[in-house]
C-alpha cells in the first residue's frame, strides 16, 4: 500500500492537506469521499530527507559507550535515562553524538 499527499475540499469550501496510505489514487478519493471530501489533487508522497549524519565518534568510544548503555539498560534504567546520564566530558564530539541520539528518540526515532 502506497502513501498519497493530497488536498481535498470539504463541504464547507475548506481545503483539508494530509498523507494517506491507499491503495491507488481512486480508493484514496473513495476513502475521502465516505468523509465527506471531494479529492482536488494527489500524488505520491515522498517523505523529507532527514540529515543521519551526526558528529564523528572514534570506534574506541563508540565501543566504551555500547558497553555503559548495555550496562545501564540491564540494570533497568530506561533508554532516555541511561543516554541523558552517560556523559564524557574529556570528549565533547561524543557528548553531542549522544545528545543528538537522545533528541532523534525524543522525537519518534528508533534507536537503530
Amino acid at each position: 500500500m502506497a502513501s498519497y499527499s493530497y488536498s481535498a475540499r470539504g463541504r464547507d469550501g475548506k481545503t483539508v492537506r494530509g498523507v494517506r496510505a491507499a491503495n491507488s489514487e481512486a480508493a484514496l478519493a473513495r476513502d475521502l469521499a465516505l468523509e465527506s471530501l471531494f479529492l482536488l489533487k494527489a500524488g505520491p508522497y515522498q517523505a523529507a530527507k532527514v540529515s543521519q549524519r551526526g558528529p564523528r565518534v572514534k570506534r574506541k568510544e563508540l565501543i566504551s559507550f555500547m558497553l555503559h548503555l548495555g550496562s545501564y539498560l540491564e540494570a533497568g534504567v530506561s533508554l532516555l535515562g541511561a543516554l541523558e546520564d552517560y556523559r564524557v566530558p574529556e570528549a565533547p564530539e561524543v557528548d553531542a553524538a549522544i545528545q543528538d541520539i537522545r533528541k532523534r528518540i525524543e522525537g519518534g526515532s528508533s534507536l537503530s
